[in-house]
């Protein structure tokens, strides 16, 4: 957005499970996969030992149905269940779980008005019901 205000072009080049979609959106035209051009693929499910993503999947469902307006992501990385979490109550490996689960796709990262602090954003994250993944955990029509 810097860049853009001082009416400079750039191109983004990344791995794109590793991009924000905010970023691939601003960059536009400009994105180049990094992905699609070694002619990778992503993994549907992320591989950390331990992690259920069924129940990662239903949990951030329940709490999406609660009265916050949107799930900021250092708060889901605190609420987390242990039951998710393979049985542990780590704040480490749910930094990787909500991580990873941005990187696949099963969550989408997106930016608010920072309600405790006027003229910030926070990161807020939600679920992506059209991911695969998502849709079958959910029972969602394919």
């Amino acid at each position: 957005m810097r860049l853009k205000r001082h009416n400079k072009e750039c191109c983004v080049v990344s791995v794109e499970r590793h991009t924000s979609r905010e970023l691939r959106r601003l960059a536009g035209e400009n994105y180049a996969s990094l992905d699609e051009l070694l002619g990778l693929k992503a993994l549907p499910v992320p591989r950390i030992p331990g992690i259920d993503w069924h129940a990662f999947v239903r949990f951030v469902h329940t709490y999406e149905q609660g009265p916050m307006p949107f799930i900021a992501r250092k708060l889901l990385t605190r609420q987390l269940p242990s039951s998710v979490l393979g049985g542990v109550q780590n704040q480490g490996l749910a930094v990787q779980c909500v991580t990873e689960a941005i990187a696949a796709d099963i969550l989408e990262l997106y930016y608010v008005p920072n309600p405790k602090i006027p003229g910030t954003q926070t990161a807020a994250v939600r679920l992506n019901r059209a991911n695969e993944f998502v849709k079958s955990v959910l029972g969602l029509e394919p």
